[in-house]
């Protein structure tokens, strides 16, 4: 039995049958025509992702313009948009009155919408290495730590007689893999596995510069003259010195001997 449908304006929602759609293993309700006005740009989408360029914009516009919009947007219950934030942009730009659009049947994690997104965003553009390295660090807060750690030579080398087999187990099951980026990403292993390569290589190079410049300061530092300490000892030379005109012979001959007990001592420092 099919419920009665009310105006879409009032609950886009409310009429939505018995009907499953399911793309990608999400339900989604059956194609709507909603107001442009009514939907959201997911901030996921505009945090992680960069906006394309104006002549991809140019030609979805001209496209739009002589068809209009023939796949349905993805949008969540509360009208957050999952799919189709540049035909969104261009529907609202141009001044179209419904768009046609498919809803969410159930809940969605924070990881499945996320999932959702980057995987419609690869299907619709190419990202470069650096791109998907940019994506990651936001994907996985302790994403460069693990690269670091694993340049260093660190990770899991361990024996099972120096830790606990389910210690072991958890710290294998937070780990960062490339088949574990592959699977959130939708991206073969192989490519995932090159993207990965080429990051820690160049996290490799510039830590040895940051090494390498790093010495240099330090023996740059080591070899500067210290002014203020030459200039000081100067001083106190010449004011003893003075002082020392005015004494007999035998308190200078002392003086000599604790001025060659200290010149032994800073040599030893050389």
């Amino acid at each position: 039995m099919t419920t009665k449908k009310p105006k879409l304006q009032n609950n886009p929602l409310s009429w939505v049958e018995t009907k499953k759609v399911e793309i990608q293993g999400i339900r989604l309700s059956d194609v709507q025509y909603v107001s442009p006005s009514k939907l959201k740009p997911n901030p996921f989408n505009q945090d992680f992702f960069r906006e394309e360029s104006a002549e991809y914009f140019n030609n979805l516009r001209k496209d739009i313009q002589e068809r209009g919009i023939i796949v349905p947007l993805i949008s969540k219950k509360d009208d957050t948009l999952l799919a189709g934030h540049n035909r969104l942009r261009l529907a609202q730009e141009l001044g179209l009155e419904n768009i046609p659009v498919q809803y969410v049947l159930d809940a969605l994690p924070k990881n499945a919408e996320q999932e959702f997104i980057i995987k419609d965003n690869l299907f619709r553009r190419q990202f470069s290495s650096a791109e998907w390295i940019a994506l990651y660090k936001k994907l996985y807060p302790n994403f460069d730590e693990q690269i670091q750690q694993e340049t260093r030579g660190g990770g899991l080398k361990w024996s099972k007689t120096e830790r606990s087999v389910l210690l072991e187990q958890e710290e294998i099951a937070n780990r960062l893999t490339a088949d574990k980026i592959a699977h959130d990403t939708g991206q073969k292993v192989s490519a995932v596995q090159k993207q990965l390569s080429k990051y820690r290589k160049k996290v490799k190079e510039n830590t040895t510069k940051k090494q390498s410049s790093n010495t240099s300061k330090a023996s740059s530092s080591k070899n500067t003259v210290n002014t203020v300490i030459v200039e000081e000892t100067s001083e106190i030379l010449g004011k003893l010195e003075s002082k020392l005109k005015q004494e007999n012979e035998k308190t200078i001959r002392m003086a000599l001997k604790k001025i060659d007990s200290l010149k032994a001592k800073l040599e030893k420092l050389l």
